[in-house]
């Protein structure tokens, strides 16, 4: 429905996700989730994700279940009914199913470098999707699964011997990581040693970044002959569907709009205040006010601890992603998750209140052409009352763009406002070399290049600071800091 001033409202009716096969074949959107079901039942068969064997003597079987999830597109939209079979990890034993586990996750401040360059390059970001990242790969060790519903087979003396990973194991993460890093390797990109998760490769033609978030990849390239040519070799190998120009990813929607992206979770903060009641609450203006108290006296929270935990959860990611002007007021409470108060939980629904009126608020990516990293820092001296840490406040921005930023208690008790500048200054120096050293594994700086280092401390000036600084690696001493012992002792 389309309203003036070239605005719209847009009526949404969310269907709930069911949680048991039961429940969601004698619903009302059962024809949609049988078929659902049967797609992925197939996809497996199709993948030789496993053999029906008689189940061996003194095997453990690991357990699974069906996960339902209705899938939308960036406008709100129901995209598809997702059915998908996963392992009850749960029931995997160590050293028999499994050993190690560990796979790397790519940096936000990756993802968000990666659209600042495709961005600052003038190139097309784009969206892949990698449905049978997880299937496709490999086992290192012998796994039984018990014989799924709607798969033929006698539970009682059969099984499922996996031939490939699948969903929910242990290891499937790890199994995924380097089936696909391998295939990328393969291609010809080079792995970053400082964020595994990002892939690049200069030609003649320019630059191609790859960023790999689990199974969704987004890539820009300079030399489109190589982004043709890694887009098939992933088609051929793992059925990729290329979604075109970014659009949404990771639950962030991505706009374009005269040279430059703006990204919103708007559909997130809707769904947190419907789920605390609050999507009809007046909204606030700031999201904590000047005198906050956050301190472990006061009334017990009439909010459970749990509850606290995810809704907090919710807005770490938020402000983690794209609302930086929420990072601080985040952090304050999330200090008292486990003996939650009344001063709590007032902080996190003024929070909620403040975002019904910012919603649409975002966070703009767009380059200036100038080739500059800066980093802004701030600290207040001994804010938290309760042991008198001071916060750190960092910024970082690159080719004129947002990349990184948190608000984050320090470890030490500062004795001064000027040491409590020090350390925060020194934190984003930290924060700083490192994207640097990034770029220069991108090829995109060279070794010893400036970054200037913005602070509101007179003192730190008379330190070899300064209003802005030029530091590089020789002068950055980030590892000394701080310079008392560790939690004031």
């Amino acid at each position: 429905m389309q309203i003036a001033q070239g605005g719209y409202v847009a009526l949404v009716m969310t269907i709930a996700d069911p949680k048991t096969p039961h429940e969601a074949l004698s619903g009302p959107n059962a024809a949609r989730w049988r078929e659902a079901m049967q797609v992925e039942i197939d996809n497996l068969i199709e993948n030789g994700t496993w053999q029906l064997v008689d189940l061996p003597r003194d095997t453990n079987v690991v357990s699974n279940k069906w996960v339902f999830k209705v899938k939308y597109d960036s406008k709100g939209d129901v995209e598809k009914f997702k059915a998908r079979l996963v392992a009850r990890g749960f029931s995997q034993q160590y050293g028999v199913d499994y050993t190690e586990t560990y796979s790397p996750v790519i940096k936000q401040q990756s993802v968000r470098l990666i659209l600042a360059l495709g961005t600052f390059f003038g190139e097309e970001i784009e969206h892949m999707d990698v449905p049978q990242a997880f299937v496709k790969a490999g086992l290192d060790t012998d796994i039984y699964v018990e014989i799924p519903a709607m798969v033929p087979g006698d539970p009682s003396t059969q099984a499922f011997k996996l031939l490939k990973s699948l969903y929910g194991l242990k290891q499937s993460g790890r199994m995924r990581h380097t089936d696909i890093d391998a295939t990328l390797l393969e291609i010809g990109l080079s792995k970053s040693l400082l964020d595994p998760c990002i892939y690049y490769n200069w030609s003649t033609h320019g630059l191609t970044v790859l960023g790999l978030y689990v199974d969704v990849i987004i890539v820009f390239s300079q030399d489109h002959e190589y982004l043709d040519a890694i887009r098939l070799r992933l088609e051929q190998r793992y059925q990729v569907k290329s979604l075109g120009d970014v659009k949404r990813i990771l639950g962030i929607n991505e706009h374009h709009k005269d040279g430059a992206l703006f990204l919103e979770q708007t559909k997130l903060i809707k769904e947190s205040l419907e789920n605390n009641d609050m999507k009809d609450c007046h909204p606030q203006s700031s999201p904590l006010p000047l005198d906050h108290k956050m301190t472990e006296d006061g009334q017990p929270s009439t909010m459970s601890s749990s509850k606290m935990r995810e809704i907090i959860g919710s807005l770490q990611w938020l402000a983690g992603c794209t609302r930086p002007d929420i990072a601080f007021a985040t952090s304050l409470p999330s200090r008292f998750l486990n003996a939650p108060n009344e001063h709590h939980e007032r902080a996190i629904k003024r929070i909620l209140r403040y975002l019904q009126g910012t919603k649409h608020y975002g966070l703009e990516i767009k380059t200036d052409g100038a080739n500059e990293m800066h980093v802004f820092t701030d600290a207040d001296w001994a804010g938290d009352k309760s042991n008198r840490r001071s916060t750190t406040g960092c910024i970082v921005e690159v080719y004129g763009a947002i990349i990184h930023w948190f608000s984050k208690q320090q470890a030490t008790v500062a004795l001064s406002t000027m040491e409590a500048e020090y350390i925060a200054a020194s934190v984003g120096t930290q924060e700083a070399l490192w994207l640097q050293k990034l770029m220069m594994e991108l090829g995109l700086e060279e070794q010893g290049s400036a970054v200037s280092l913005w602070c509101d401390n007179q003192s730190i000036g008379s330190e070899e600071y300064g209003k802005r600084h030029l530091i590089d690696e020789s002068q950055a001493h980030g590892h000394k800091v701080p310079l008392y012992p560790r939690r004031g002792k």
